[in-house]
C-alpha cells in the first residue's frame, strides 16, 4: 500500500508509518554515529538505546492496528457468510434460474 493511498484509508496507521520511517531512519543515522567514534559518549548510547525502544513501541502499535483491521474483516466476513446461510435456499434458487436463461438478478 503506498504511503497516500494509507493516508486516506487509515490516517492512524499513516502516521504510525510515517513514524516508523523516520524512526528507521534516525537510528541509522545514530549507529552510524556511534561506529564512527572511537568512543562514543554515554549520552550518544543513551538516545541510541532510546531511539530502539521507541522504534519497538511503534512497531507494536503498528501490528495491533493491523490486527484490529483483520479482526473487523473478519467479523464481516462471518456476518455475510452467516446471511448467505441464512438465505441459502433462495441464492439456490436464483442460481438455478440463472444457469436456466431465466432473468434473475444474482448475488451468487
Amino acid at each position: 500500500v503506498k504511503l497516500w493511498q494509507l493516508k486516506q484509508g487509515d490516517p492512524v496507521l499513516y502516521e504510525l508509518t510515517v513514524s516508523d520511517i523516520r524512526t528507521d531512519r534516525e537510528i541509522r543515522r545514530l549507529a552510524m554515529q556511534i561506529r564512527a567514534a572511537e568512543m562514543p559518549e554515554d549520552e550518544e548510547v543513551d538516545q541510541f538505546k532510546q531511539a530502539i525502544a521507541k522504534h519497538f513501541q511503534i512497531r507494536q502499535r503498528k501490528l495491533e492496528r493491523e490486527l484490529e483491521q483483520l479482526e473487523k474483516r473478519i467479523a464481516q466476513v462471518k456476518t455475510r457468510l452467516k446471511g448467505r446461510l441464512q438465505r441459502r435456499e433462495e441464492f439456490e434458487q436464483q442460481r438455478f434460474n440463472q444457469l436456466l436463461g431465466r432473468a434473475v438478478e444474482s448475488e451468487w
